[in-house]
């Protein structure tokens, strides 16, 4: 009983929000990757036409 009460005490806080650093770093890192495979995909179609 005591433990459903913690469940459940623990189960109503909501879910902390992601650090404004973090979310930063994923949106460097997202267009990063984008990036790369741009090249990558110019490179592999230059490497076939030619």
């Amino acid at each position: 009983m005591q433990g459903r009460i913690y469940y459940m005490s623990w189960g109503a806080l909501p879910p902390p929000p992601p650090p404004k650093i973090l979310l930063c770093f994923f949106f460097l890192y997202s267009y990063i990757y984008i990036y790369i495979y741009i090249y990558i995909y110019i490179y592999i179609y230059i490497y076939i036409y030619i």
